[in-house]
Protein backbone atom coordinates (compact mmCIF):
# COMPACT_ATOMS: atom_id res chain seq x y z
CA UNK A 1 0.00 0.00 0.00
CA UNK A 2 1.35 4.09 -0.65
CA UNK A 3 1.87 6.24 1.75
CA UNK A 4 -0.59 8.49 0.12
CA UNK A 5 -3.28 5.30 0.47
CA UNK A 6 -2.31 4.74 3.77
CA UNK A 7 -3.51 8.19 4.38
CA UNK A 8 -6.87 8.62 2.87
CA UNK A 9 -8.21 7.73 6.36
CA UNK A 10 -6.35 10.65 7.88
CA UNK A 11 -7.18 12.84 5.11
CA UNK A 12 -10.74 12.15 5.16
CA UNK A 13 -11.12 12.75 8.97
CA UNK A 14 -9.95 16.35 8.59
CA UNK A 15 -12.62 16.98 5.62
CA UNK A 16 -16.22 17.69 6.23
CA UNK A 17 -17.44 19.19 3.10
CA UNK A 18 -20.73 20.40 1.81
CA UNK A 19 -22.51 18.70 -0.45
CA UNK A 20 -25.21 18.79 -3.38
CA UNK A 21 -25.56 15.14 -4.17
CA UNK A 22 -27.98 12.00 -4.96
CA UNK A 23 -29.13 10.59 -1.44
CA UNK A 24 -26.87 7.55 -2.68
CA UNK A 25 -23.87 9.43 -2.46
CA UNK A 26 -24.85 11.08 0.38
CA UNK A 27 -25.05 7.70 2.64
CA UNK A 28 -21.35 7.12 0.73
CA UNK A 29 -19.84 10.26 2.15
CA UNK A 30 -21.38 9.63 5.96
CA UNK A 31 -19.10 6.95 5.95
CA UNK A 32 -15.82 8.64 4.48
CA UNK A 33 -15.91 12.06 5.84
CA UNK A 34 -15.72 13.17 9.16
CA UNK A 35 -18.94 15.18 8.56
CA UNK A 36 -20.79 16.02 5.66
CA UNK A 37 -22.99 19.30 5.26
CA UNK A 38 -26.16 18.11 3.36
CA UNK A 39 -26.97 21.69 1.04
CA UNK A 40 -29.00 19.02 -1.28
CA UNK A 41 -32.06 20.49 -0.53
CA UNK A 42 -31.33 24.13 -0.87
CA UNK A 43 -31.38 26.66 -3.34
CA UNK A 44 -28.33 28.42 -4.44
CA UNK A 45 -27.96 31.68 -1.75
CA UNK A 46 -28.68 29.20 0.55
CA UNK A 47 -26.53 26.07 -0.01
CA UNK A 48 -23.35 28.94 -1.19
CA UNK A 49 -24.33 30.73 2.74
CA UNK A 50 -24.10 26.85 3.77
CA UNK A 51 -21.45 25.36 2.70
CA UNK A 52 -19.58 28.27 4.08
CA UNK A 53 -15.70 28.03 3.18
CA UNK A 54 -16.00 24.27 2.86
CA UNK A 55 -15.32 22.48 -0.39
CA UNK A 56 -18.64 21.97 -1.86
CA UNK A 57 -18.61 18.64 -3.81
CA UNK A 58 -21.50 18.70 -6.33
CA UNK A 59 -22.86 15.79 -8.31
CA UNK A 60 -24.29 16.16 -11.76
CA UNK A 61 -27.23 13.45 -11.06
CA UNK A 62 -28.82 15.67 -8.20
CA UNK A 63 -31.47 17.64 -10.04
CA UNK A 64 -30.68 21.51 -9.70
CA UNK A 65 -26.84 21.01 -9.84
CA UNK A 66 -26.58 22.91 -13.04
CA UNK A 67 -27.98 25.84 -11.87
CA UNK A 68 -25.94 25.63 -8.50
CA UNK A 69 -22.90 25.55 -10.51
CA UNK A 70 -24.14 28.54 -12.62
CA UNK A 71 -24.69 30.25 -9.23
CA UNK A 72 -21.68 29.58 -8.06
CA UNK A 73 -19.91 31.01 -11.10
CA UNK A 74 -21.89 34.05 -10.59
CA UNK A 75 -21.93 34.56 -6.47
CA UNK A 76 -18.79 33.03 -5.32
CA UNK A 77 -16.39 32.21 -7.99
CA UNK A 78 -13.95 31.61 -5.18
CA UNK A 79 -15.74 28.53 -3.41
CA UNK A 80 -13.67 25.12 -4.00
CA UNK A 81 -15.61 22.83 -5.72
CA UNK A 82 -15.47 19.27 -6.75
CA UNK A 83 -17.59 18.06 -9.35
CA UNK A 84 -18.56 14.18 -9.86
CA UNK A 85 -19.83 13.19 -13.86
CA UNK A 86 -18.89 12.70 -16.70
CA UNK A 87 -19.15 14.12 -20.30
CA UNK A 88 -20.28 17.46 -18.39
CA UNK A 89 -22.40 19.32 -20.76
CA UNK A 90 -21.30 23.12 -21.97
CA UNK A 91 -23.41 24.67 -18.99
CA UNK A 92 -20.72 22.61 -16.68
CA UNK A 93 -17.96 23.34 -18.32
CA UNK A 94 -18.16 27.19 -18.49
CA UNK A 95 -19.44 27.54 -15.17
CA UNK A 96 -16.14 25.60 -13.80
CA UNK A 97 -14.27 27.79 -16.18
CA UNK A 98 -15.08 30.73 -14.27
CA UNK A 99 -14.51 28.99 -10.64
CA UNK A 100 -10.93 29.66 -9.15
CA UNK A 101 -10.25 26.46 -7.85
CA UNK A 102 -12.06 23.55 -9.34
CA UNK A 103 -11.56 19.39 -9.73
CA UNK A 104 -13.56 16.92 -11.89
CA UNK A 105 -13.73 12.82 -11.07
CA UNK A 106 -15.79 10.66 -12.94
CA UNK A 107 -19.22 9.02 -12.11
CA UNK A 108 -17.64 5.93 -11.13
CA UNK A 109 -15.04 7.40 -8.89
CA UNK A 110 -15.15 5.54 -5.60
CA UNK A 111 -14.37 7.27 -1.82
CA UNK A 112 -10.68 7.26 -2.39
CA UNK A 113 -10.74 9.21 -5.25
CA UNK A 114 -12.75 11.59 -3.48
CA UNK A 115 -10.97 12.02 -1.03
CA UNK A 116 -7.76 12.56 -2.67
CA UNK A 117 -9.79 14.81 -4.96
CA UNK A 118 -11.05 16.91 -1.67
CA UNK A 119 -7.60 16.92 -0.09
CA UNK A 120 -6.09 18.56 -3.53
CA UNK A 121 -8.40 21.35 -3.31
CA UNK A 122 -7.89 21.64 0.55
CA UNK A 123 -3.87 21.49 0.35
CA UNK A 124 -4.23 18.28 2.46
CA UNK A 125 -2.00 16.19 0.17
CA UNK A 126 0.82 14.66 1.54
CA UNK A 127 3.19 16.13 -0.97
CA UNK A 128 1.91 19.82 0.08
CA UNK A 129 -0.36 22.40 -2.14
CA UNK A 130 -1.82 21.11 -5.04
CA UNK A 131 -0.19 23.62 -7.84
CA UNK A 132 -3.13 25.44 -9.66
CA UNK A 133 -2.53 25.28 -13.78
CA UNK A 134 -2.44 28.40 -14.98
CA UNK A 135 -4.28 29.77 -18.47
CA UNK A 136 -3.12 33.06 -20.04
CA UNK A 137 -4.14 34.56 -22.77
CA UNK A 138 -2.46 37.40 -24.80
CA UNK A 139 -4.16 39.56 -27.47
CA UNK A 140 -3.22 42.55 -29.50
CA UNK A 141 -4.95 45.99 -28.91
CA UNK A 142 -4.33 46.67 -32.86
CA UNK A 143 -3.05 44.88 -35.50
CA UNK A 144 0.28 43.63 -36.04
CA UNK A 145 1.38 44.73 -31.62
CA UNK A 146 3.44 41.47 -31.74
CA UNK A 147 1.24 39.01 -29.60
CA UNK A 148 1.88 36.62 -31.30
CA UNK A 149 5.52 36.85 -30.59
CA UNK A 150 4.77 37.33 -27.25
CA UNK A 151 2.78 34.03 -26.87
CA UNK A 152 5.27 32.00 -28.52
CA UNK A 153 8.20 33.43 -26.68
CA UNK A 154 5.96 32.92 -23.07
CA UNK A 155 5.32 29.67 -24.41
CA UNK A 156 8.61 28.47 -24.60
CA UNK A 157 10.33 30.17 -21.32
CA UNK A 158 7.57 28.44 -19.36
CA UNK A 159 8.68 25.15 -20.91
CA UNK A 160 12.29 25.11 -20.46
CA UNK A 161 11.48 25.82 -16.65
CA UNK A 162 7.83 24.03 -16.21
CA UNK A 163 8.41 21.08 -13.74
CA UNK A 164 6.08 19.07 -15.25
CA UNK A 165 7.19 19.61 -19.02
CA UNK A 166 3.23 20.58 -19.38
CA UNK A 167 3.07 23.40 -21.40
CA UNK A 168 0.58 24.02 -24.48
CA UNK A 169 -0.25 27.19 -26.55
CA UNK A 170 -3.23 27.32 -28.12
CA UNK A 171 -3.87 29.84 -31.65
CA UNK A 172 -7.35 31.03 -31.25
CA UNK A 173 -7.06 32.88 -34.44
CA UNK A 174 -8.98 30.39 -36.04
CA UNK A 175 -9.86 31.36 -39.59
CA UNK A 176 -6.02 32.41 -39.91
CA UNK A 177 -4.08 32.01 -37.02
CA UNK A 178 -0.31 32.52 -37.11
CA UNK A 179 1.60 30.09 -35.17
CA UNK A 180 1.71 27.20 -37.26
CA UNK A 181 3.66 29.21 -39.79
CA UNK A 182 6.06 30.55 -36.88
CA UNK A 183 6.74 27.54 -35.63
CA UNK A 184 6.18 25.26 -38.45
CA UNK A 185 4.34 24.09 -36.66
CA UNK A 186 1.37 20.90 -38.03
CA UNK A 187 -2.53 22.36 -37.56
CA UNK A 188 -4.70 19.39 -36.02
CA UNK A 189 -7.59 20.51 -34.64
CA UNK A 190 -10.49 19.18 -36.79
CA UNK A 191 -12.98 22.17 -35.62
CA UNK A 192 -15.59 20.45 -38.12
CA UNK A 193 -15.54 17.59 -35.90
CA UNK A 194 -15.52 19.27 -32.64
CA UNK A 195 -18.35 21.37 -33.61
CA UNK A 196 -20.48 17.93 -34.41
CA UNK A 197 -19.67 16.79 -30.97
CA UNK A 198 -17.84 19.07 -28.35
CA UNK A 199 -18.89 16.80 -25.45
CA UNK A 200 -16.80 13.79 -27.11
CA UNK A 201 -13.66 15.92 -26.64
CA UNK A 202 -11.61 14.13 -24.12
CA UNK A 203 -7.30 13.91 -23.51
CA UNK A 204 -7.16 11.05 -25.95
CA UNK A 205 -9.07 12.90 -28.51
CA UNK A 206 -7.04 16.03 -27.45
CA UNK A 207 -3.52 14.06 -28.15
CA UNK A 208 -4.70 14.02 -31.72
CA UNK A 209 -5.26 17.38 -32.53
CA UNK A 210 -2.11 18.32 -30.77
CA UNK A 211 1.72 18.55 -32.34
CA UNK A 212 4.51 19.23 -29.82
CA UNK A 213 7.72 21.42 -30.55
CA UNK A 214 10.46 20.72 -30.12
CA UNK A 215 11.25 22.93 -27.57
CA UNK A 216 8.59 20.82 -25.46
CA UNK A 217 5.63 23.49 -26.02
CA UNK A 218 2.26 21.50 -27.60
CA UNK A 219 0.98 23.59 -29.89
CA UNK A 220 -2.58 23.22 -30.51
CA UNK A 221 -4.04 25.10 -33.90
CA UNK A 222 -6.15 24.83 -36.57
CA UNK A 223 -5.71 24.70 -40.75
CA UNK A 224 -6.68 27.93 -42.34
CA UNK A 225 -10.52 28.33 -42.90
CA UNK A 226 -12.12 31.32 -43.47
CA UNK A 227 -15.37 30.09 -42.74
CA UNK A 228 -14.95 28.70 -39.54
CA UNK A 229 -16.70 31.28 -37.71
CA UNK A 230 -19.82 30.00 -38.46
CA UNK A 231 -18.84 26.55 -37.27
CA UNK A 232 -17.34 27.43 -33.43
CA UNK A 233 -19.60 28.14 -30.63
CA UNK A 234 -19.45 29.00 -27.22
CA UNK A 235 -19.73 25.97 -26.00
CA UNK A 236 -17.49 24.21 -28.78
CA UNK A 237 -14.25 26.55 -27.95
CA UNK A 238 -15.06 26.02 -23.99
CA UNK A 239 -15.06 22.34 -23.87
CA UNK A 240 -11.81 22.66 -25.80
CA UNK A 241 -10.31 25.32 -23.62
CA UNK A 242 -11.64 23.02 -20.56
CA UNK A 243 -10.10 19.70 -21.44
CA UNK A 244 -6.82 21.47 -22.33
CA UNK A 245 -6.52 23.01 -19.10
CA UNK A 246 -7.27 19.98 -16.97
CA UNK A 247 -4.30 18.06 -18.39
CA UNK A 248 -1.09 21.04 -18.98
CA UNK A 249 0.09 22.86 -16.01
CA UNK A 250 0.53 25.79 -18.33
CA UNK A 251 -1.52 27.11 -21.23
CA UNK A 252 -0.98 30.38 -23.05
CA UNK A 253 -4.07 31.38 -25.76
CA UNK A 254 -2.89 33.93 -28.55
CA UNK A 255 -6.63 35.38 -29.10
CA UNK A 256 -7.52 37.64 -31.72
CA UNK A 257 -8.71 40.94 -30.82
CA UNK A 258 -11.96 40.72 -32.74
CA UNK A 259 -14.61 39.78 -30.42
CA UNK A 260 -16.61 36.85 -31.02
CA UNK A 261 -19.52 34.89 -29.87
CA UNK A 262 -17.12 32.64 -27.88
CA UNK A 263 -15.20 35.64 -26.70
CA UNK A 264 -16.82 36.81 -23.40
CA UNK A 265 -16.95 33.38 -21.96
CA UNK A 266 -13.50 32.17 -22.60
CA UNK A 267 -12.05 36.01 -21.00
CA UNK A 268 -13.91 35.75 -17.98
CA UNK A 269 -12.72 32.52 -17.15
CA UNK A 270 -9.06 32.47 -17.67
CA UNK A 271 -6.37 33.49 -14.95
CA UNK A 272 -4.98 36.29 -16.69
CA UNK A 273 -5.46 38.65 -19.95
CA UNK A 274 -2.52 40.36 -21.43
CA UNK A 275 -3.52 43.18 -23.59
CA UNK A 276 -0.03 43.75 -25.87
CA UNK A 277 0.04 47.06 -27.59
CA UNK A 278 3.00 49.30 -29.61
CA UNK A 279 4.21 52.74 -28.05
CA UNK A 280 2.60 54.67 -30.17
CA UNK A 281 -0.59 57.11 -29.11
CA UNK A 282 -3.26 55.73 -31.12
CA UNK A 283 -2.73 52.10 -29.74
CA UNK A 284 -2.26 52.96 -26.30
CA UNK A 285 -5.49 54.37 -26.29
CA UNK A 286 -6.86 51.17 -27.89
CA UNK A 287 -4.93 49.30 -25.18
CA UNK A 288 -6.50 51.03 -22.40
CA UNK A 289 -9.85 50.87 -23.77
CA UNK A 290 -9.81 47.12 -24.48
CA UNK A 291 -8.04 46.42 -21.26
CA UNK A 292 -11.04 48.03 -19.87
CA UNK A 293 -13.37 46.27 -21.47
CA UNK A 294 -12.25 43.27 -20.34
CA UNK A 295 -11.70 44.40 -16.51
CA UNK A 296 -16.12 44.77 -16.70
CA UNK A 297 -16.54 41.38 -18.19
CA UNK A 298 -14.04 39.53 -15.73
CA UNK A 299 -15.23 42.02 -12.63
CA UNK A 300 -13.99 40.38 -9.28
CA UNK A 301 -10.79 38.75 -11.69
CA UNK A 302 -7.42 39.38 -11.92
CA UNK A 303 -7.45 43.23 -14.30
CA UNK A 304 -5.79 42.76 -17.90
CA UNK A 305 -2.47 43.55 -18.05
CA UNK A 306 -1.04 45.73 -20.62
CA UNK A 307 1.73 45.13 -22.29
CA UNK A 308 4.22 47.66 -24.41
CA UNK A 309 6.07 45.35 -27.09
CA UNK A 310 8.90 46.29 -29.69
CA UNK A 311 10.11 49.41 -27.37
CA UNK A 312 12.99 51.19 -28.65
CA UNK A 313 16.55 51.51 -26.91
CA UNK A 314 17.07 54.92 -28.07
CA UNK A 315 15.41 58.07 -27.33
CA UNK A 316 11.16 58.24 -26.90
CA UNK A 317 9.12 61.10 -27.87
CA UNK A 318 7.70 60.76 -23.87
CA UNK A 319 8.01 58.18 -21.43
CA UNK A 320 6.57 55.21 -20.33
CA UNK A 321 5.56 56.54 -16.67
CA UNK A 322 3.82 59.54 -18.77
CA UNK A 323 2.06 57.71 -21.12
CA UNK A 324 0.68 55.64 -18.30
CA UNK A 325 -0.35 58.92 -16.54
CA UNK A 326 -2.08 59.72 -20.06
CA UNK A 327 -4.50 56.40 -20.31
CA UNK A 328 -5.31 56.11 -16.91
CA UNK A 329 -3.90 52.72 -16.73
CA UNK A 330 -0.88 50.80 -15.45
CA UNK A 331 1.71 49.20 -17.93
CA UNK A 332 2.86 46.14 -16.75
CA UNK A 333 5.74 44.96 -18.75
CA UNK A 334 7.93 46.56 -21.12
CA UNK A 335 9.55 44.27 -23.89
CA UNK A 336 12.26 45.62 -25.82
CA UNK A 337 12.32 45.36 -29.88
CA UNK A 338 15.15 42.30 -31.35
CA UNK A 339 13.74 42.89 -34.85
CA UNK A 340 17.02 40.86 -36.39
CA UNK A 341 16.66 38.31 -34.09
CA UNK A 342 12.99 37.85 -34.41
CA UNK A 343 13.19 38.02 -37.93
CA UNK A 344 15.45 35.01 -38.03
CA UNK A 345 13.15 33.09 -35.60
CA UNK A 346 10.30 33.31 -37.49
CA UNK A 347 12.51 32.20 -40.18
CA UNK A 348 13.86 29.34 -38.69
CA UNK A 349 10.29 28.23 -36.93
CA UNK A 350 12.11 28.79 -33.25
CA UNK A 351 11.09 31.40 -30.81
CA UNK A 352 13.61 34.23 -30.02
CA UNK A 353 15.07 31.92 -27.16
CA UNK A 354 16.22 29.35 -29.26
CA UNK A 355 18.18 31.64 -31.78
CA UNK A 356 19.66 34.37 -29.36
CA UNK A 357 19.15 32.86 -25.62
CA UNK A 358 20.51 36.80 -24.38
CA UNK A 359 18.47 38.95 -26.64
CA UNK A 360 16.90 41.78 -24.61
CA UNK A 361 13.32 40.27 -25.93
CA UNK A 362 13.57 36.90 -24.03
CA UNK A 363 15.45 38.89 -20.50
CA UNK A 364 12.01 40.89 -20.63
CA UNK A 365 9.37 38.30 -21.50
CA UNK A 366 11.06 36.32 -18.75
CA UNK A 367 10.95 39.34 -16.06
CA UNK A 368 6.71 39.07 -17.31
CA UNK A 369 6.33 35.62 -16.69
CA UNK A 370 8.30 35.92 -13.05
CA UNK A 371 5.16 38.58 -12.11
CA UNK A 372 2.91 35.79 -13.60
CA UNK A 373 4.23 33.19 -11.88
CA UNK A 374 7.17 33.79 -9.33
CA UNK A 375 8.00 29.76 -9.37
CA UNK A 376 9.21 30.55 -13.05
CA UNK A 377 12.30 31.62 -11.97
CA UNK A 378 15.58 32.25 -14.07
CA UNK A 379 17.78 31.36 -10.86
CA UNK A 380 15.99 28.11 -11.36
CA UNK A 381 17.04 24.27 -13.16
CA UNK A 382 16.29 24.91 -16.34
CA UNK A 383 15.13 22.03 -18.90
CA UNK A 384 17.58 21.40 -21.87
CA UNK A 385 15.70 21.74 -25.52
CA UNK A 386 15.23 18.98 -26.76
Amino acid sequence: MSALEKDIPTMASKICPAAYVTPERLAQFANVFASVNDVSAMVTEEAIEKAGSDVLIIDLQAGGSLALLDGLARIAPNMKVLVIGDALPSQAVRSMLALKASDLVGSAAGADAIVRATGRLMDLTPDGPARRNQCWVVSGAVGGAGATTIAIEMACATAMRDPENKVCLVDMNLADGMIPAYLEAQPRLDLIGLAEAPDRLDATLLDAYSWMHETGVTVIAAPRNADVHDIATPDMVLRLLDTVCADFSHVIVDLPRERRGWSKPLLAGVDEVLVVSEFTVPSLHAAADMSREIDDLRMSATPARLVLNRMSDGKLEFSVSRASKAISRDIEAVIRSDWKSARAAVNLGMPVARVKPKSVLVKDVMTMLKKLDPALTETGKKRMWR
